[in-house]
């Protein structure tokens, strides 16, 4: 079986954007544990990919864990124009060793 590998642009800003949805059965093998960052409310942790399975499926994107993830931020007030953002570090440091 073969699996899709995202690939990535630099946007305008200068940041890294995947251009494809990347699923939890898409690095389940590659990334046991899936740690998650956000720059504007310094929150941090990690999760086991397999839990993860468990609790959304295989086939629940990576987008969609972090919007999640995002809503449950207590740190910054909802009236806030910034909002959470949360992104997967060993994604990109994954993605860029392939590159």
């Amino acid at each position: 079986m073969s699996v899709s590998v995202p690939s990535c642009i630099d946007d305008k800003r200068g940041s890294t954007i995947l251009t494809m949805a990347v699923t939890l059965g898409n690095i389940q093998s590659r990334l046991p544990i899936l740690r998650v960052q956000c720059p504007r409310c310094d929150r941090y942790g990690k999760y086991r990919v397999a839990t993860l399975i468990e609790k959304h499926g295989a086939d629940y994107k990576l987008a969609e864990l972090a919007g999640e993830l995002a809503k449950g931020c207590d740190r910054i007030p909802p009236d806030a124009f910034a909002r959470c953002s949360p992104y997967f570090p060993d994604l990109v440091e994954w993605h860029r060793d392939r590159a």
